[in-house]
């Protein structure tokens, strides 16, 4: 019998070559892609390839090669074997020349050479475990791309959980791959025992040249020629599996690496932070007497006030009016400046103001400092310095927030004109100083240094806490200037002797790396509810943290940021809301700096990229929206 049959031979073997390339699709893209998916990484990770994204990327590419490969191999199975069944060939046929990898199945079927050995009833149970094998093979390799897809997908929309994907993805390509292969077992175990009966036969190499040129015309009847149909259904299906399995890569893999990017971008840097902190505590003790009066809501609305000084802008959204707009600057300027009447500008009062009036200031400039020191708002800048608490927010910003708004738009108030505060502030002491009161002048000084660490401890916002511990460094170097050129040595020389353990302290001590060698983010998230860190700098990293939570891994990108970071946000809930105000900056905080909306409506191509990303609130997704808009992508 002659076979394949005529115009078969190009798909002879082809279920072997499939299976065998969507075994490597399965093993170089999905297992790899599906585990790290599949991973929950906890709270402080990148996922398991954090030190090694770029892994996950080659093999993601290659993986999705050999996928292709595949997809296309089974595609072109299909169009031949609709043009078999056109011809007129059976649909068992066709299959059993798909299946024939060893060149075999025509003696097989005709009984002839080594399976002459065996019965009718034999040989059909044999092509029937043939075909079982690699259609069990073939279905496993097809199961892992499909299941992929399909799981993958499923999981973006929250339909299967984490813990659920792998399992159902991977139990069953196991079963049907262990099946396969225990199939294999029995089939070559079958053909070898009837191989090595037939060749042990005297008779056996005896081959008649009718064997080589007979097609046994009795195998089956002549199927009737078919349209196709099915097939056609087949082939589409096998396109789109193409696309299915396509998007899920193309999607995920280019948003592996983004956590880590959005790490760079977003946790700031805290050396010279730690080092205005470390060397602010040298002042700490010179702060004025407390003054229980000053409730922490009264002296929100004090600074707030203060902020507002000489601005008569209207508010903001999200921000709130000061309880009293005061219009006049805090330092008027001078003709020709103040380069020209003192001799230095304005950034450098803290250091020459009271040097100049030491020297003896002239009538002019006597007179400027006067009007400066006359400012009716220090006597606000004095009450402030007595709180022991400040209530920054319940001042500052409107609330509950106007709907849209976040961190990213949340106005934040000038502080040139607060810094012009103090400068005022220190004005007045070198204006009590000339009167002969150094009492009052030191007095003036020291509320500069409390209203200092006031902000500093207690403002929610990093601006806040590094202009708060300018005016520490702005009222402590005047301070000791007052105590040198006033002649009190041991003041001035134990300053000093603070000024250097805190310099010494600022060039030894350095604060939790930001991140260890294993990937992981665990200090950053420690610091974020540790009370001795600056509280600035524990809100800036808790918005870092809630924007970059949902791109952080593949994991999170699918299934979302998860239990772990939904307990995190309640411990930094517990840790930095102190104010009923904070509540409100903390709802806008925990989506991050992007908020929990998309700013802008993807385009198409962007929503079939994100079919496999998680779509809730706080998303992967939006947060690439926001910096889509903003540029930064």
């Amino acid at each position: 019998m002659l076979w394949p049959p005529p115009g078969l031979e190009r798909i002879q073997g082809d279920l072997s070559v499939l299976s065998s390339r969507l075994a490597w699709a399965g093993t170089l893209l999905v297992a790899p892609l599906v585990g790290v998916i599949g991973v929950a990484d906890g709270r402080v990770a990148f996922g398991p390839l954090a030190q090694a994204g770029w892994l996950l990327t080659v093999l993601g590419v290659v993986g999705l090669a050999f996928a292709l490969d595949a997809l296309g191999c089974l595609l072109r199975l299909l169009r031949r074997t609709s043009a078999a069944r056109e011809q007129g060939y059976a649909f068992a046929t066709v299959l059993h020349v798909l299946a024939d990898r060893n060149r075999d199945m025509g003696f097989l079927l005709s009984g002839a050479r080594h399976f002459s050995e065996l019965d009718r009833g034999e040989r059909e149970r044999l092509i029937r475990l043939r075909l079982a094998m690699w259609v069990t093979l073939c279905a496993a390799g097809l199961w892992l791309l499909v299941g992929m897809a399909a799981g993958l997908l499923a999981a973006a929309r929250g339909v299967v959980p984490s813990s659920v994907l792998q399992g159902a993805l991977f139990v069953p390509a196991i079963v049907l791959y262990g099946s396969g292969f225990l199939l294999m077992l029995v089939q070559e175990h079958r053909v070898r025992s009837a191989r090595g009966r037939w060749f042990t036969q005297p008779w056996s190499v005896d081959l008649t040249m009718s064997e080589v040129r007979e097609w046994q015309s009795d195998m089956g009847t002549i199927a009737a020629p078919s349209n196709g149909r099915r097939v056609r259904i087949a082939i589409r299906s096998a396109w789109a599996l193409g696309l299915l399995v396509t998007l899920p890569v193309l999607s995920l893999l280019p948003a592996a690496g983004l956590g880590r990017s959005l790490v760079d971008g977003t946790i700031p840097s805290l050396d010279r932070v730690a080092e205005r902190v470390i060397r602010g505590e040298a002042y700490r003790s010179y702060r004025v007497d407390a003054d229980d009066s000053v409730s922490p809501a009264e002296a929100g609305t004090i600074l707030h006030r203060l902020m507002s000084v000489g601005s008569m802008e209207a508010a903001r959204p999200g921000e709130r009016p000061p309880d009293v707009r005061i219009e006049r600057a805090w330092i008027p300027a001078p003709e020709g400046g103040d380069a020209q009447l003192l001799g230095f500008d304005r950034p450098l009062w803290g250091d020459s103001l009271l040097p100049l009036v030491a020297r003896g200031a002239s009538d002019e400039q006597r007179a400027y400092l006067r009007e400066v020191a006359s400012h009716p708002a220090l006597t606000d800048f004095a009450r402030l310095a007595g709180a022991t608490a400040v209530d920054v927010g319940s001042a500052r910003w409107a609330l509950p927030f106007p709907e849209g708004l976040t961190l990213a738009t949340l106005p934040i108030p000038s502080f040139a004109s607060f810094r012009d505060g103090a400068r005022a502030q220190l004005a007045a002491a070198a204006v009590a100083w000339m009167d002969g009161r150094a009492d009052a002048a030191e007095q003036r000084l020291r509320e500069i240094i409390s209203v200092g660490f006031l902000l500093a401890e207690d403002g929610p916002t990093l601006i806040d806490n590094l202009i708060g511990y300018t005016l520490v460094d702005l009222g402590g170097t005047a301070l000791q200037d007052f105590y040198r050129l006033s002649g009190r040595v041991e003041a001035e020389s134990e300053l000093s002797r603070l000024r250097a353990l805190a310099d010494r302290t600022a060039e030894m001590g350095r604060w939790p790396a930001q991140e260890r060698g294993d990937g992981s983010l665990g200090p950053i998230y420690s610091m974020t509810t540790d009370s001795t860190v600056l509280r600035g700098i524990r809100w800036e990293y808790f918005i870092s943290l809630a924007t970059i939570a949902p791109c952080m891994s593949l994991n999170r990108i699918v299934f979302g940021v998860g239990e772990d970071h939904t307990a995190f946000v309640e411990e930094a809930r517990a840790s930095l809301v102190r104010w009923p105000s904070d509540e409100a900056l903390f709802e806008l905080a925990r989506y991050g700096w992007t908020g929990s909306t998309s700013a802008t409506q993807p385009g198409l191509i962007d929503r079939i990229a994100r079919i496999y990303m998680n779509s809730g609130s706080g998303s992967c997704g939006r947060v690439i929206d926001h910096m889509q808009t903003a540029g930064t992508l």
